[in-house]
């Protein structure tokens, strides 16, 4: 975008923004003082291109159109100018006219004149300069002007002032892209300040340092190795855990942050499959920072001699690994190539963990690398704006790179006892435990365990953000709103849709009163201290209501019109297709039935918490989860998703309504004795029935995404 505009009849150079003209001499000043702050060598370049031009100088002679002239773009119009009318000399005050009439005209005005005459008239003007070489000059009134000119210089001023805005919005978002600290000493953040990712990173910018730790590329296949080789040893050290390849000693002490002390619980893996890929693509994407940076004059952090030792050694075996991958080779040969490549990529993740920072902690290539971890992209916004997450986004990262530090250690100290390279996996752990992987060391684990520190004392201390709003009868979250009468809508047709699948097509029956066998909801008794296997409480006896669990059976087997429907009778064989319709239904009864029970419990349960309901006790000791209490069916659960960190359970009773917990009642009691029928007569079914009352219908398991699924298909109704 120009700057300038240069009429070359007047030999003047128009600052559009500013709307004056500038001296030929302040060009490139001009650009640099407050109105422009453009840098010294842009403006100088600028400045150059007009120095062929022939310029006024307004110093030695007086630069002002002549006659009566239309307004010139880009310069102010000012309405308030006064003409002499004796002369051609234009002012904007009456003071200043007199005086000049005063001294010019020799126009006086007695002290006891007490009409004076106006000896001039109001014009409208413009000025080239605004200093030296200042003079107004008469200009036609708009008025006289066209409604085209004057909508063709509406639409100019738009568009002058619409691109300036722009460039300096533009200015504005590169500056933002960089790393700096703030100019306001009252804009803080306690949790900014304990991490100094400003000063580490300071000067940088965001986008590119994301893209530093993003996944490898299609062509970047060396990283591609690394990362293929790193998720084979969290594996890997997972399973040596599970499958108990070292003592509980061992576990008791890797699990403690305090050197020469055990753990009072041992370590764990016992996470779900995303936990531990989320776990791992944190160390993944650790390596591939350090591999595309470790080469680089600019990097922000310091190798020491082993740690390039063991990356010229890992750089070495994926060379090797690469050329071997063009030949058609053994299995045994390749599992060999991955071995080395492991057990190269394992060395080299000890040799991060055990670097001692004697100055600054960011030294080291994993604190390095957290920083830049903490740039979060910022949803809805265009490519390459970021923000640092704050600390309850942060400590689920540092968490993940200290389960993961602890694995490798472990896998380590074993592979070192079977490459008897050591005595003893346990007595080398305790020394690389004490040396690396606790506090008080100044190591890049004690900085990050400090840091979840402080980060989680931050969240248990800050507010959360509130999600959740009433407006009366409606409640919104986020940009969903949802009125109770709707909300009770929903809880009322669903409950009346689930009952009629049950009763019409799993009981066969008209209603709930006559065509099913009787019971009193108020009589109902339960035992929930039994623990027999198997029990629960349909087999209690003051129920009387074990004689009828192949009651369904019965009814099908001696109704024509059933029979005929599920068997072929004169060969007595079950038609495949209706049973399956059948089991069809069970299933949809059962997604009805979880989302009532889901909305209407009380407090929500997670879907894993769901998915572990019990309808009786296991072999293995399994209490069951489905209990009678007054007239009421209660759900409890034992699980919850800190038992695999705790590894003590918390129990949690909830209590259906009575219309709910009657639809589980007959199902618990009659449809699914039925199903298990079933599942023996006609698919030829063996196995112990699962004690899980959601367990899997047919090939279609139950996970948290069906889940998920299942109560989103209910609510978006």
């Amino acid at each position: 975008m120009d700057l300038f505009y240069y009429y070359s009849q007047y030999r003047v150079l128009v600052c559009k923004s500013c709307q004056h003209a500038v001296y030929p001499k302040r060009i490139a000043a001009h650009l640099r003082s407050d109105q422009h702050k453009l840098p010294r060598p842009l403006s100088e370049e600028i400045a150059n291109q007009y120095v062929d031009n022939d310029f006024a100088d307004p110093h030695t002679e007086v630069v002002t159109p002549e006659g009566l002239i239309e307004p010139i773009d880009y310069l102010l119009i000012y309405r308030d100018g006064l003409k002499c009318s004796y002369c051609n000399y234009i002012c904007r005050a009456t003071e200043v006219m007199k005086r000049h009439q005063r001294r010019n005209h020799n126009i006086k005005v007695g002290r006891g004149r007490r009409i004076e005459l106006k000896e001039w008239r109001a014009v409208w003007c413009q000025q080239f300069f605004t200093g030296v070489g200042r003079h107004f000059f008469e200009v036609r009134q708009t008025s006289q002007r066209s409604t085209q000119q004057s909508a063709d210089t509406t639409t100019r001023l738009l568009q002058l002032v619409h691109r300036q805005l722009d460039q300096k919005e533009k200015i504005i978002e590169e500056k933002r892209q960089a790393i700096r600290d703030s100019d306001d000493l009252t804009e803080v953040s306690s949790w900014l300040d304990r991490t100094q990712w400003i000063r580490h990173l300071k000067g940088q910018d965001k986008a590119t340092m994301v893209k530093l730790v993003n996944p490898a590329r299609d062509e970047e296949m060396e990283l591609q190795y690394v990362e293929k080789s790193l998720k084979r040893l969290v594996e890997k050290a997972r399973q040596t855990i599970l499958q108990k390849k070292i003592s509980t000693f061992t576990l008791h002490r890797v699990q403690s942050f305090h050197a020469g002390e055990d753990s009072h619980k041992p370590f764990h893996v016992n996470l779900g499959i995303d936990t531990i890929e989320r776990y791992q693509r944190i160390w993944s994407r650790l390596l591939i920072y350090m591999l595309r940076t470790a080469e680089s004059e600019t990097r922000l952090y310091q190798l020491t001699e082993d740690q390039q030792q063991q990356i010229a050694d890992v750089r070495l075996v994926v060379d090797r690994a690469m050329q071997f991958a063009a030949e058609d080779l053994e299995e045994v040969e390749e599992e060999l190539i991955d071995k080395e490549l492991d057990w190269s990529c394992l060395q080299l993740c000890i040799s991060l963990l055990d670097h001692k920072l004697n100055h600054d902690e960011y030294e080291s290539v994993v604190v390095s690398y957290l920083a830049v971890a903490g740039l979060e992209y910022i949803p809805g916004t265009q490519p390459g704006q970021y923000k640092f997450k704050d600390a309850s986004q942060y400590t689920p990262i540092l968490s993940g790179f200290i389960k993961v530090a602890q694995m490798l250690t472990v896998q380590y100290c074993l592979e070192k006892e079977e490459r008897v390279e050591v005595k003893s996996c346990r007595e080398l752990l305790e020394q690389l435990h004490a040396r690396f992987l606790v506090v008080s060391t100044a190591t890049p684990m004690d900085w990050v365990l400090r840091l979840r520190l402080y980060g989680r004392a931050i969240h248990n201390k800050t507010t959360a953000v509130g999600g959740i709003n009433w407006n009366e009868e409606t409640v919104i979250y986020k940009e969903i709103e949802l009125s109770m009468t709707d909300f009770r809508r929903l809880v009322h047709q669903l409950c009346e849709e689930t009952c009629y699948v049950l009763i019409k097509d799993l009981l066969f029956a008209q209603d709930k009163e006559g065509d099913l066998p009787s019971y009193r909801w108020s009589e109902l008794k339960d035992n929930p201290a039994k623990d027999d296997p198997n029990w629960y409480f349909v087999q209690d006896r003051r129920n009387c209501m074990q004689k009828e669990t192949r009651w369904l059976l019965n009814r099908i087997l001696s109704t024509s019109e059933l029979t005929e429907q599920f068997m072929h009778i004169e060969q007595g064989v079950w038609k495949q297709k209706r049973v399956n319709d059948y089991m069809d239904k069970i299933s949809l009864f059962m997604e009805r039935l979880m989302v009532l029970i889901h909305i209407s419990a009380g407090q929500p349960a997670r879907a894993r918490e769901l998915l572990s309901l019990r309808y009786c006790n296991t072999e293995k000791g399994g209490h069951r989860c489905i209990f009678i209490e007054n007239g009421l069916m209660v759900i409890v659960t034992f699980y919850d998703k800190g038992y695999s960190i705790r590894g003590t359970e918390k129990i949690i009773h909830r209590y259906l309504p009575q219309e709910v917990g009657e639809l589980l009642l007959l199902y618990i009691w009659l449809v699914l004795p039925m199903r298990q029928q079933l599942q023996k007569l006609v698919y030829n079914d063996t196995e112990i029935p699962s004690a899980f009352l959601w367990s899997i219908d047919g090939q279609k398991k139950w996970t948290r995404e069906r889940v998920a699924a299942v109560l989103t298909m209910a609510t978006r109704r």
